[in-house]
């Protein structure tokens, strides 16, 4: 079911959830809790302790987005918080176990580095985080068609492999020829969605 903050710009459901509005909360921490579980995953947690940093990441939006001064960069904001989170927990790990240095978890030694390396966050942010932030918005967009347009972009574009269009039109149930037009269709709808979220 489409939430009214679903297609609305950042900065904008930013201004709600300043303003107190829960509902603008709960769209905001759904559009990115994809995105901070992936990249939480990517650096190697397991889903529990990703499950785990999502939670803290999420409270400490909660707590500091009137503070944030690029709001308009909020995405950023978030994968920067995440990566210390996950090197947080890995240091707390490594000093309640006592692992050594060759331990898979991230070395006190090893994590003052990598913050040292962060400290830029513009040049910080490497292509396959940025694309995890595409991925997250395409998703959200997929997320707000109608069923058929889902169902055909789905088929066509998200699975592995590729379905083909005489699939696509036996699951919709309609012409052969009339799959490119519904595709071409429900991309328009798809692009007025990533437009209205700011892709």
């Amino acid at each position: 079911m489409q939430n009214k903050y679903s297609l609305t710009p950042d900065l904008d459901i930013i201004k709600h959830c300043l303003d107190g509005e829960i509902d603008a909360w709960n769209a905001l921490i759904n559009r990115y809790k994809t995105l901070i579980y992936r990249v939480a995953r990517k650096m190697g947690l397991s889903a529990d302790d990703a499950s785990d940093v999502l939670q803290d990441v999420s409270i400490l939006l909660v707590n500091h987005l009137e503070d944030l001064r690029d709001q308009d960069r909020l995405s950023h904001w978030l994968i920067i918080t995440t990566k210390r989170e996950v090197w947080r927990l890995c240091r707390r790990r490594d000093r309640q176990t006592e692992k050594s240095v060759s331990s898979i978890s991230l070395t006190e030694e090893l994590t003052e580095e990598i913050f040292e390396s962060i400290q830029d966050t513009s040049s910080s942010l490497d292509s396959a985080y940025l694309a995890l932030v595409d991925q997250s918005l395409v998703q959200q967009a997929l997320q707000e068609l109608d069923s058929p347009c889902k169902m055909i972009l789905t088929h066509l574009y998200c699975n592995d492999p590729p379905g083909s269009h005489a699939d696509a039109a036996k699951l919709l149930n309609i012409p052969l020829g009339s799959v490119s037009a519904k595709r071409d269709g429900c991309l328009k709808k798809m692009k007025k969605n990533l437009d209205k979220i700011g892709f």
